[in-house]
């Protein structure tokens, strides 16, 4: 695995969440068991990214609905 899909936390180990547009290629693409598979990590938890992918996704759609834009 290449190490360009982590980020780097403020303590600890590094995550192995991909940032949000790296994810988002990901799962158009891919199944949940692939990108797990590709990132050594259990498909939960890819659903787990996703699922927070998507409340971010949502959360920025509101603040710019009630902007206006």
């Amino acid at each position: 695995m290449d190490n360009i899909f982590l980020k780097q936390k403020k303590r600890g180990r590094p995550s192995r969440c991909p940032d949000l547009d790296t994810l988002n290629l990901l799962y158009t693409t891919k199944t949940t068991t692939e990108i797990a598979e590709l990132m050594g990590v259990p498909r939960d938890t890819v659903r787990g990214w996703i699922r927070r992918a998507r409340k971010v996704a949502r959360a920025a759609a509101e603040e710019k609905k009630e902007a206006g834009v």
